[in-house]
């Protein structure tokens, strides 16, 4: 080998050597982010960062208490610790969620039976579960309670808490009425009443408060307070009621030889009371014991008890109706006129038996003065008028 192929192997090997040399120091690492995340729930033991190639990273998820971890977005892997080498950008995110809690469950039997259905047939169900239930009557039947239950209603709700098997139960449904009863002011009755089958006996007081009277009913013509009737049409009643007034006794009679027209009573405070007082044939009206009134007709207004009497008397007929003076005899004054008698300074001269006349009687003659004084003065004294109307 000559020099000068020996200067170039050895300028060649140099250059070699310097250029291996310089390519090891310029080799360049790659990195890369690992952003690592945790759900609602629970927490990762790391959260990633920007990392060599290759890096192996291991991470465990770790859920709170009442949460379970359940996978990872981002990762296909289902366990919480995994280990990753990372090639790439890589976004993990381990999810977590709650707890199911096993609930306490129980069954409700809910059937109905001939003549209608419901609305919920139940199941078995989560204790506290509420069930709502509708049962209905089909045409021709009613709903009339409940297996199970004691509710009355054809709806009910209740909250589940036990096994419980309910039966809705439906009748033949029977002609009804309505009895509508109420209570005027002053009073209260025992029943109200309803929507009741045809026949069914109601029975009813009605009861007054203080300072109130019963005193009929609108929608009958029963008079007692307690009354009781068959159900047979629709039917309203009210009990009315008063304010209680202060009531007297009045007390009329006739005596002998009359009649009164009204008897009197107990009856409220400031009634008018009439009376006509009539005397039987014979008699005649001659006052009342218990009032000072002296007419037959009298009029007052009920202030306290009272008891009055209309007193009658036989009518005395009189024989003599000349009632004052007498006849004086006069034999000195002429054999004709053997009697005088002096009326308000008027001497009459009665005849007497004289010339086969026979003599004036006492009676005429008095009867003649009596006159000739009801001429003078009707209220002279002594005049009967009683008489002088007979």
């Amino acid at each position: 080998m000559n020099l000068k192929f020996k200067i170039f192997i050895s300028i060649i090997a140099l250059i070699f050597t310097s250029c291996s040399s310089s390519a090891e120091d310029e080799i360049i690492v790659k990195q890369f982010t690992a952003t690592i995340n945790a759900g609602a729930g629970g927490v990762v033991s790391t959260p990633g960062g920007t990392l060599n190639e290759g890096t192996v990273i291991s991470i465990t998820a770790t859920p709170n208490n009442g949460y379970e971890f359940t996978g990872w977005t981002g990762s296909a892997e289902t366990s919480n610790v995994i280990n990753i080498t990372l090639y790439s950008n890589i976004t993990l995110t381990a999810n977590f969620q709650l707890l199911e809690v096993a609930e306490t469950q129980f069954t409700a039997t809910i059937t109905a039976g001939t003549g209608g259905a419901i609305s919920n047939a139940g199941g078995t169900l989560n204790e506290g579960t509420i069930i709502s239930i509708t049962a209905t009557a089909a045409d021709g039947y009613e709903f009339i309670g409940w297996t199970g239950s004691e509710e009355t209603s054809n709806i009910i709700s209740f909250t589940l808490s036990s096994d419980i098997t309910l039966t809705a139960n439906f009748q033949v449904a029977e002609t009804q009425f309505t009895a509508t009863i109420t209570a005027g002011t002053g009073g209260a009755v025992s029943t109200s009443g309803g929507t009741l089958n045809e026949g069914t006996v109601i029975s009813i007081t009605a009861t007054a408060v203080d300072g109130y009277e019963f005193i009929g009913w609108t929608g009958s013509e029963e008079t007692s307070n307690v009354i009781s009737f068959t159900l047979s049409s629709d039917i309203t009643l009210t009990a009315n009621f008063q304010v209680v007034e202060t009531q007297f006794t009045a007390t009329i009679t006739a005596g002998t030889g009359g009649a009164v027209s009204n008897a009197g009573g107990t009856l409220n405070e400031g009634t008018v009371i009439s009376i006509t007082a009539t005397a039987a044939d014979g008699y005649e009206f001659i006052g009342w014991t218990g009032s000072e009134e002296t007419s037959n007709v009298i009029s007052f207004t009920l202030s306290s008890d009272i008891t009055l009497t209309a007193n009658f008397q036989i009518i005395q007929v009189a024989t003599n109706y000349y009632s004052s003076g007498q006849l004086v005899a006069n034999n000195n004054i002429s054999e004709w006129f053997d009697r005088s008698l002096d009326v308000y300074g008027m001497k009459f001269l009665v005849a007497g038996a004289a010339g086969g006349q026979p003599a004036v009687s006492d009676e005429f003659a008095k009867k003649v003065a009596q006159f000739y004084k009801l001429l003078v003065n009707k209220d002279a004294p002594g005049i009967n008028t009683t008489a002088q109307e007979k």
